[in-house]
């Protein structure tokens, strides 16, 4: 696909991001290669990873062995805790009482975790510390909890931005630089398509946010806000998505972005999204590479 220029844009899930990883390895064996990269998340650090090794493979056997290790081990207790109640009256009356101790602490910390423990598990899944070492070119989203604006890193310290774009509110701390406070790049760009607007001549969106709804057995405030704010997510997601030229979105169901034990099949589902579509993205690439396509563009560009 070579005088094209292709955007990647890596959306953010967590544990979701094996499904980028499986799609990848599509991606790559088609000589499908992006000129680009912008990740979120979850999508930043594949991101970072493909960007440095240019081996879906190796990032494969990276991430399984850091799940071996136990190092997400952790992760896999940040279930959303109103998803799990007991049914007993003495566990309701315990989940009453343990609602409210949570919220007491809640105002008086910025985290559950330091974000140390998330750059621990970056730094050992990326081969190299800076932007100006990959092989591809990469844009990173933070963003700043102080403006509400978009902080996008592209040079300078790796890891770092990766920590900045991964830090999910209320989970991590958030990395203090000058004025701002920076959390998860997902707050604010969920599918990182804006970032590559103008940049290239295509974009393709990899959406690993959720397919599905599981059905609520339990009504609360804190079930209902939560809910309120994933349905939010998905269709601001969606509409991201819409921006791209091409979006090849995993059927992920509601696996939960904690969910590190699904890695593997999380994996084969983006593998399986990405060989059904990967016959209709070659046709697109061409059609749009072809000079009747771009004649027509530039008509439309001069109307």
């Amino acid at each position: 696909m070579s005088n094209q220029t292709i955007g990647l844009a890596l959306g953010g899930g967590g544990a979701r991001g094996g499904a980028h990883i499986g799609a990848l390895q599509v991606l790559h064996n088609s000589n499908i290669y992006p000129t680009i990269i912008a990740g979120t998340s979850a999508g930043s650090t594949i991101g970072a990873m493909y960007a440095a090794s240019l081996d879906p493979d190796w990032m494969k056997n990276r991430f399984k062995e850091l799940i071996s290790d136990g190092k997400v081990a952790a992760l896999g207790d940040m279930q959303v805790a109103g998803e799990r109640e007991s049914s007993s009256i003495w566990g309701q009356v315990a989940q009453f009482f343990k609602d409210r101790i949570e919220i007491i602490l809640a105002m008086n910390k910025l985290a559950l975790m330091d974000s140390e423990n998330i750059r621990e598990i970056i730094e050992f899944l990326l081969p190299v510390k800076t932007f100006e070492e990959l092989q591809i070119p990469m844009i990173i989203t933070a963003t700043d909890v102080q403006t509400g604006q978009a902080v996008l890193h592209d040079s300078g310290d790796l890891v770092e931005a990766v920590v900045q774009s991964s830090t999910v509110p209320g989970i991590f701390t958030p990395a203090i630089k000058d004025d701002m406070y920076l959390v998860d790049g997902g707050v604010i760009m969920p599918l990182p398509v804006p970032a590559l607007k103008g940049k290239v001549d295509y974009i393709l969106a990899l959406d690993i946010s959720k397919t599905e709804l599981n059905k609520l057995d339990h009504y609360n405030m804190y079930s209902i806000i939560t809910r309120a704010e994933t349905i939010r997510g998905m269709h601001y997601t969606r509409t991201l998505a819409d921006q791209a030229d091409f979006v090849i979105h995993p059927d992920v169901g509601d696996t939960h972005w904690s969910r590190f034990d699904l890695f593997d099949q999380l994996i084969d589902t983006g593998r399986k999204a990405a060989e059904q579509q990967i016959d209709l993205l070659k046709t697109d690439l061409s059609r749009r590479k072809g000079w009747a396509y771009k004649f027509k563009q530039w008509v439309g560009q001069m109307g």
